[in-house]
């Protein structure tokens, strides 16, 4: 008998397919951020917080990565102590769309230039999770005229640009640290060893070396695409340039969560905290119809939690 037919009767279409079925190659792009891909993991490392109290914890923090496609290169990311929600893919778009002049701080000492990725990407590739499917997420995707393409579930293949940056941080950076899990959850019971009794990294230090290890590896040669990344990315910004925001305020609103709120007698509410001017009350006075009024918090941008 076939074997393809033999594991499709035994275990299903799904896994007839990953054991005889053929992948073919992604769509490439022709110039920097014309694909990014976006996606996040738990990071194999534990690192020291300092909690509101006083105390330190010791937490596995969780990574957004956003890399492009043309170059193989990460071009943003975002950094938090909970699964990711939207709030922290919103943080890792603005990473990734406004320039890295904070790198500056580390020329000379742990880098030697400043990131150069930026700009506003033409296509983002997602997967099927909760975080990537938020409303917020689409809102922003759309406001800044990206188009979104999300991948059929249970195909890790179709995103492998980025699964493979995964597996090289892994294995550049975080496998080498102090406290780290070397990816495996049962290091204490089979292997008696407890990685949280050799943490001593703080947040701000994973921060810094996680600059120094993008830096290497956007200066290395990369198998993948057969060139050096930040060659690639300079030669694709010469030829084809880069869309940027035009006004910071209203990209800061763009890319924050939204929520809707109706203008009563004392203002908007919003946990609590009362808004109230005299434009609100003109606005209210004005309109007949005062619901559904959306505001989005542009004073508070989304941002990864350690800027």
């Amino acid at each position: 008998m076939d074997q393809a037919s033999v594991n499709q009767a035994k275990f299903g279409p799904r896994v007839a397919k990953k054991l005889n079925g053929i992948f073919r190659s992604q769509p490439r792009a022709d110039a920097p951020m014309n694909r990014v891909y976006i996606d996040n993991t738990q990071v194999d490392l534990y690192v020291i917080v300092k909690t509101t109290n006083g105390r330190y914890r010791k937490v596995r923090p969780w990574l957004t990565l956003v890399s492009d496609d043309h170059t193989g290169s990460i071009v943003g990311f975002a950094l938090s102590f909970h699964a990711p929600k939207a709030n922290e893919v919103l943080a890792a778009l603005r990473h990734t769309i406004l320039p890295k002049s904070y790198t500056e701080r580390w020329v000379g000492k742990s880098l030697t230039m400043v990131w150069e990725a930026m700009g506003i990407p033409d296509e983002i590739v997602i997967d099927n999770g909760l975080d990537l499917q938020a409303h917020a997420f689409y809102s922003a995707c759309l406001a800044l005229g990206i188009s979104v393409t999300t991948t059929p579930p249970m195909e890790p293949w179709r995103k492998g640009r980025i699964e493979r940056i995964f597996g090289t941080l892994n294995t550049k950076l975080f496998h080498k640290l102090p406290g780290s899990t070397f990816g495996k959850t049962d290091n204490s019971k089979k292997y008696e060893y407890n990685p949280q009794d050799f943490a001593c990294i703080t947040l701000d230090e994973l921060v810094e070396a996680l600059h120094i290890c993008i830096e290497e590896m956007v200066c290395s040669y990369h198998k993948g695409i057969e060139d050096i990344p930040l060659r690639r990315w300079r030669e694709g910004v010469r030829r084809f340039p880069l869309r940027m925001p035009l006004n910071l305020k209203e990209f800061n609103a763009q890319v924050s969560l939204r929520e809707t709120r109706i203008i009563g007698r004392l203002g908007i509410e919003y946990k609590g905290l009362y808004y109230a001017d005299d434009k609100l009350i003109a606005l209210r006075r004005n309109c007949s119809c005062v619901s559904g009024i959306t505001y989005s918090n542009a004073s508070n941008p989304a941002s990864s939690s350690w800027k």
